[in-house]
């Protein structure tokens, strides 16, 4: 049941597609559903625990990302001005200040630069998009891992239950706020609610996970003083963009096929969940992480990062604009740092440094 590029499991009872290009044109199959939540996630979920954590399970459903057609166009449609590459050069003197404060403070006290920068400028980016500037960034980055967590390990019932804890939570402080999308939804809180958590759940950590692989690949390759002396920017976009294409942040999106349909030669049948490799590794296989850091080429924009089709993430721009400007102050404030310690996340999903310790110290350069 395995053809060149794409093999059935059974355990998990799932199509793998790895080859990129079939990924390319699977991402544009109307006949593959982006409506999985249900085989992928709910059909994981302990039974006596769906009841308890309906709330989450319906703001989950009305998640764009997980609408097909006419759904997901117009609500896609709605916030689509705010993620514009305009609209975002806007926020650039803004994202600079996040960087360069995030930044400043690692400085001065050093430590682990995931939660210190990676996690607080993509935090704060998104918020300073949305209007959200006045929750604190730790908030915001607690209730994104908390639904990634539940969407990584969905038969468990404790990540659930933290999943819906979150969504109150920001229920009850984000929707209050006069600045949170007002135009979106107004009469209908859950559907705001399904809307700004969706964004912000997918801006922050897929976000973080850019920045923190950004860094580690400027540190490693010594390219601070490169970034630093390119007043155009163009030099920190090379860093970013290679980041996203030897690292793409989420590893997988999952479909669901409506009818038969044919994936290179493999013939995939009605109702099969179908998993689309992000990066042209097997999505079920236990994840490499490099052990040490790829050499600085020219970056090549024709990866899947940011998937593909009429999914492709809304809010890629931004991404790149945050990853840009962190890159950027660091580069600037830390020209000679190196790595002393860097630790992968264990989510075959959302991909990138659990913690990078960097040093400001000159040495030789640190691949690990």
């Amino acid at each position: 049941m395995s053809a060149p590029g794409v093999r059935y499991d059974a355990t998990f009872d799932c199509w793998v597609v790895t080859d990129p290009e079939l990924v390319r044109r699977a991402l544009r199959e109307p006949a593959l559903s982006a409506q999985t939540l249900e085989a992928a996630t709910v059909a994981f979920l302990p039974s006596e625990v769906r009841d308890e954590c309906a709330p989450l399970l319906d703001t989950l459903r009305r998640w764009f990302v997980t609408l097909d057609g006419e759904p997901h166009r117009r609500r896609r449609q709605a916030v689509a001005h705010l993620f514009s590459p305009r609209h975002v050069r806007a926020f650039d003197g803004a994202l600079t200040e996040i960087a360069e404060a995030a930044v400043g403070r690692y400085a001065a006290r050093g430590g682990d630069a995931v939660p210190a920068i990676a996690d607080v400028v993509a935090a704060q980016g998104i918020a300073a998009l949305l209007d959200l500037g006045g929750v604190p960034h730790e908030r915001l980055t607690a209730w994104a891992r908390s639904v990634s967590e539940f969407l990584a390990t969905s038969y468990r019932a404790d990540r659930a239950r933290a999943a819906q804890a979150a969504l109150d939570e920001m229920a009850a402080s984000v929707l209050e706020r006069p600045g949170a999308l007002p135009g979106v939804a107004p009469d209908d809180p859950a559907e705001r609610l399904a809307t700004v958590s969706m964004l912000l759940f997918g801006g922050m950590e897929t976000t973080s996970g850019l920045v923190g692989f950004a860094l580690w690949y400027l540190v490693a390759n010594q390219l601070s003083d490169r970034v630093a002396a390119d007043p155009s920017g163009a030099e920190a976009e090379t860093v970013v963009e290679r980041a996203l294409e030897l690292l793409s942040p989420i590893g997988h999106v999952a479909r669901l096929a409506l009818r038969p349909v044919r994936i290179g030669d493999a013939e995939v049948p009605p109702g099969a969940l179908v998993l689309l490799a992000l990066h042209g590794e097997d999505v079920l296989d236990q994840p490499e992480m490099p052990a040490r850091c790829p050499a600085h080429a020219p970056a090549r924009r024709d990866h899947l990062a940011f998937g593909g089709g009429p999914h492709f993430c809304i809010g890629a721009p931004l991404a790149r604009a945050i990853a840009g400007a962190a890159v950027t102050a660091f580069a600037r404030a830390l020209p000679s740092a190196t790595v002393r310690e860097l630790r992968w996340r264990d989510s075959p999903t959302f991909r990138g440094p659990a913690s990078l310790v960097l040093s400001p110290e000159t040495s030789e350069p640190d691949r690990r």
